[in-house]
């Protein structure tokens, strides 16, 4: 009997051993699900707003857009100097002529060097690099306003985004109190069943009313995720790293609503934004281009300096340095002039394109500011309206916090239905939500204006410097 139950115990124990070295084990491997495996990044704004300046794939587009912008101004201020060519050519001929002396054909064989170097500059050409050169300034300039602006629109998205995935946070978390508060309303009604006071009905509505309230949450999770991969892509990191913020509320502390008008948000908007900038330069540049384009009616005059010398083996009195320096160099000053006189209206339509061109840049120019004022005054609205429904979504709340706790007491006495108590409890959790989404509204709105008029938010403050003028 001893030996058998020493046995009985050695195996136990060996039982024992292998669960727990197999659990180790199994504890060691690495896990196999995305996000246990995933990178969690934890941001701040200012540290998105860095991370959007530094790798967004628009913003990364237009800095070489402004590159090749210098490069053309580059180009043409280097065309205003002399050029020079250099040309060498060497070759092996063939050829067969009758020779008198012997009075017959014979076949004869030669070597030919010839080196020639050449420089012209053009000397009138009536202010035609000057206007080219003019042009390519205002090309860049323009183009360094449109990057400026375009870092300004990724500054606001990724604000927005922002935004967007605090209030998914905050509804998330109205959805979870709700879900929990559904749990215990189960759990209280179930003790009514069982002591015979409510029908088994009630049990059934709650726990589908519970039901719902796991759908809503999963929405909200759902919505969650997809601001953060929005986010993810404007930011330009990689969709598998997992993002969180650093602080759930950057508004702060709530203050009074500021005060706009219309008329100093225009003036501001009209005098500061990148993108108008952009388009006036662009209008100077086509102003210049209709200048550039006058220059095919007017002659050209260029001044041209040549030096060149060349060695052939048929020569067979002087030699190879003596041909070269000696014995063939030659030298050569022209002075060129061009002038059209049939050109087939080649010069005419390229000055009727760039005529079309510059009325183009500035109906574009015109029409740009007539779209701000109108982005203007309708959010101005939307502002105003917002803070209106801001007050409404207060007091929904605070009405159907009350309707929520009277109903419940009736309900706890035997005076309502539980259908009633859902409904109420569902108008509650709507309110809330409403109001959260109701702040949120009134700082998108905020952003908006700030945005549009390119004056400093008062709403989110960030000491992230733009300097990519």
């Amino acid at each position: 009997m001893l030996g058998v139950a020493i046995k009985k115990m050695t195996s136990r124990f060996l039982r024992l051993l292998l669960c727990g070295a197999l659990s180790i084990f199994l504890s060691s491997l690495p896990s196999g699900g995305s996000e246990s495996g995933a990178v969690v990044r934890t941001l701040t704004l200012e540290e998105a707003q860095e991370l959007a300046l530094a790798h967004n794939r628009d913003l990364i587009r237009l800095g070489y857009e402004t590159a090749k912008r210098e490069i053309d101004l580059r180009v043409v201020r280097r065309a205003r100097g002399p050029d020079l060519d250099l040309d060498f050519a060497v070759a092996e001929r063939f050829g067969r002529r009758f020779d008198q002396s012997i009075g017959k054909l014979e076949d004869r064989r030669s070597t030919a060097l010839s080196a020639r170097a050449q420089s012209t500059i053009r000397l009138f050409d009536r202010s035609g690099r000057a206007s080219a050169i003019a042009m390519a300034e205002r090309e860049l300039a323009a183009e360094k306003e449109r990057s400026h602006w375009g870092r300004q629109r990724v500054l606001f998205e990724v604000n927005s985004l922002y935004m967007d995935i605090v209030l998914d946070s905050v509804l998330i978390g109205i959805e979870r109190e709700h879900q929990q508060a559904q749990q215990a309303q189960l759990q209280h009604i179930e003790g009514f069943w069982q002591s015979g006071k409510r029908p088994h009905s009630d049990v059934l509505q709650q726990r589908a009313a519970l039901a719902r309230a796991r759908l809503r949450l999963l929405d909200s999770e759902r919505q969650l995720a997809m601001d953060k991969l929005n986010l993810k892509d404007v930011l330009g990191i990689e969709p598998q790293t997992q993002i969180e913020l650093a602080d759930p509320n950057p508004v702060g502390q709530e203050s009074a609503l500021p005060t706009y008008e219309l008329a100093p948000l225009l003036e501001s908007a009209l005098a500061a934004r990148p993108d108008l900038k952009s388009l006036a330069h662009s209008l100077e540049a086509s102003e210049e281009a209709v200048q550039r384009a006058r220059i095919h009616y007017w002659p050209q005059v260029d001044l041209s300096v040549s030096l060149g010398t060349d060695y052939t083996s048929l020569d067979d009195d002087l030699g190879l340095a003596d041909q070269l320096f000696e014995g063939n160099p030659r030298a050569a000053v022209g002075l060129y002039f061009s002038t059209p006189i049939l050109d087939r209206g080649v010069a005419q339509g390229a000055l009727q394109r760039a005529q079309v061109a510059r009325k183009e840049a500035a109906l574009e120019l015109a029409e740009k500011k007539r779209a701000i004022s109108l982005a203007l005054e309708l959010a101005l609205l939307d502002y105003d309206i917002s803070q209106q429904q801001l007050q409404a979504a207060r007091q929904e709340q605070l009405y159907a916090q009350e309707a929520l706790k009277e109903i419940t007491v009736r309900y706890d006495k035997g005076m309502a239905t539980v259908a009633e108590l859902t409904q109420a409890r569902a108008q509650y959790v709507e309110a809330a939500g409403g109001q959260a989404v109701a702040k949120h509204n009134v700082t998108m709105r905020q952003l908006a204006l700030d945005f549009l008029a390119h004056t400093p938010s008062a709403v989110l403050t960030s000491h992230v410097e733009d300097t990519g003028r």
